[in-house]
């Protein structure tokens, strides 16, 4: 299970509030012993170059292709003794934030953290990609934390994650830390984004939802900002009315009566989806 009713962690966050959930990506309190890293190593050594020899005999008419063969051993190799290492990160969720610690050589060296406040102006962006290979494979799970972009400033990319496993249904017990950690985060941060824009209605205002678009490099722009009223909706200078919006799985669609012209919203690329989602039905 991802909870850990007796978490082998070292070190805890303090200003989260009294916590309700901790897991790791390592279960293990102390670092194995050294002898069990040199005897890894020393594996990993072997294989590679076994795996060197068996390409220059099985290619040995080949040579460009003996080559490509032992520069995959070698990185394959390199990569694995250069693992050989203990390290993780500690999950944690607390009545009033939450916390990522990483740490590396023992529990106690926490070389990286990231504390977040429910309170705070945070932005989740929850990205799915289902993999077939005859038939259903996986589901590569994405998740991007950020603060609430000011107009005209770039985005803060706060903490960032990926999760590849067999569940297609999610859930927050699935087994994988990172997903659980993350999809019971985005369940919080719903609670309270539902809340704040009920409120923000009552008193005759909009609540703003963040759309991001992904450049060429890599880099995460701010594309538009969608102002959702409790009856309506306003994109791009144009005002829809609920009637005129469908949410269909993973993108909202929005097209006035009488016009050709139809925008599409995709929920894969909006900041706090689920509280959309969640709003969209109330």
């Amino acid at each position: 299970m991802p909870f850990i009713e007796n978490p082998p962690v070292k070190v805890y966050p303090e200003g989260i509030g009294k916590l309700v959930y901790v897991d790791s990506t390592t279960s293990e309190a102390e670092p194995p012993s050294k002898w069990t890293y040199v005897r890894r190593k020393i594996i990993v050594v072997f294989l590679t170059i076994l795996a060197i020899v068996l390409s220059w005999l099985l290619f040995f008419n080949e040579v460009i292709w003996a080559i490509l063969g032992s520069l995959t051993a070698f990185g394959f190799g390199w990569y694995y003794f250069k693992g050989q290492r203990f390290l993780g990160r500690d999950f944690f969720i607390g009545t009033e934030g939450f916390a990522v610690y990483q740490f590396s050589g023992n529990r106690e060296n926490v070389d990286w953290k990231n504390e977040r406040r429910f309170d705070e102006k945070l932005l989740l962006l929850h990205r799915e990609e289902v993999v077939f290979n005859n038939g259903y494979d996986k589901t590569n799970y994405a998740f991007m934390l950020m603060q609430e972009p000011v107009e005209g400033s770039a985005l803060e990319i706060i903490d960032e994650d990926t999760s590849y496993h067999q569940c297609p249904d999610g859930g927050d017990n699935t087994g994988d830390p990172i997903y659980d950690f993350w999809v019971r985060v985005e369940a919080r941060l719903t609670e309270k984004g539902v809340r704040n824009a009920k409120a923000r209605w009552a008193a005759g205002e909009s609540q703003p939802f963040y759309i991001f678009k992904k450049e060429d490099d890599g880099s995460w722009k701010l594309s538009a900002v969608m102002q959702l009223f409790s009856d309506s909706i306003q994109l791009e200078g144009k005002t829809f009315t609920r009637e005129e919006t469908r949410l269909d799985v993973n993108v909202l669609y929005l097209q006035k009566s009488g016009e050709e012209e139809k925008f599409t919203v995709s929920l894969q690329t909006t900041g706090n989806a689920l509280t959309l989602r969640a709003l969209l039905k109330a």
